[in-house]
């Protein structure tokens, strides 16, 4: 979702979303399904999981998802990196909202929402919205930094290292 930014025709409205309407949803840890399509029979992700996070910033509501290693999950992220699909979407009630007519047309601004879905979409209501795939040379960056940080609280190694390093002393100096 991108804040201050206009849907697209929702039925003879258009509507946008006011920064900071995610605010409430998101301090209550409101549970949140990351889909595709809006298709609950196909979960990429889930809040309560941990595979979903969820991120109000001046722009809008970033997420990021660690897809299932699933065939659904393994299709989306292809559809993804082939540029096939690009737009997110996102289901929402509880909505505090005003309405207002401009240039003969009306629009709704949700100022408060209760989320429980972002979908990795085919049609977007919102044409500002995006979705990637991350590098994958940065997700193997990222895992081999954190394979050398568990190396270095791996106090058995640590030792074994210390050890090494006090029998070369040792030889050197006799």
């Amino acid at each position: 979702a991108v804040f201050d930014t206009l849907s697209g025709d929702l039925g003879g409205f258009r509507e946008k979303i006011a920064r900071g309407a995610f605010a409430d949803s998101l301090a209550n840890n409101d549970e949140v399904h990351a889909l595709y399509n809006h298709d609950s029979n196909i979960l990429l992700g889930r809040r309560g999981a941990g595979t979903l996070r969820l991120l109000e910033d001046d722009h809008g509501l970033r997420i990021e998802i660690d897809p299932p290693n699933t065939t659904d999950g393994n299709n989306v992220v292809e559809l993804l990196r082939r540029g096939d699909l690009a737009s997110m979407s996102f289901g929402f009630y509880n909505v505090t909202d005003s309405w207002e007519t401009r240039e003969g047309e009306d629009i709704r601004t949700v100022e408060k929402a209760n989320l429980f879905d972002v979908s990795v979409v085919v049609n977007p209501a919102y044409d500002a919205t995006s979705v990637g795939v991350r590098c994958e040379q940065a997700l193997r960056s990222r895992d081999a930094y954190h394979d050398e940080l568990q190396k270095q609280t791996d106090f058995d190694a640590i030792g074994e290292s210390i050890d090494l390093k006090l029998r070369l002393r040792l030889q050197e100096t006799e």
